[in-house]
């Protein structure tokens, strides 16, 4: 089972429950994605990371296989690493 993350507080919840263990927020429906500046998992219409405000990256990414970090489609290099794009 996958585990989800409270878009509100940020607590881990079981994959069966539907409300957060902690702010009883309820569990987002749909697709989430992960920040590539701190790694928080934001639920899909947010256009800004919950945790750090980090942009929600547009259009195809590419994570990078030396450090993880993600990094836009049309970038050829991470822009962590310096790493060239697999």
């Amino acid at each position: 089972m996958a585990n989800w993350i409270c878009p509100k507080c940020g607590t881990t919840n079981s994959e069966g429950t539907m409300f957060c263990k902690v702010c009883r927020n309820g569990k987002p429906q749909g697709n989430t994605w992960s920040c590539p500046k701190c790694g928080t998992t934001n639920t899909s219409g947010t256009m800004f990371c919950r945790q750090c405000r980090n942009g929600k990256p547009q259009g195809n990414t590419w994570s990078c296989p030396r450090c993880g970090t993600t990094n836009t489609s049309g970038t050829v290099f991470c822009k962590e690493c310096k790493n060239r794009k697999p």
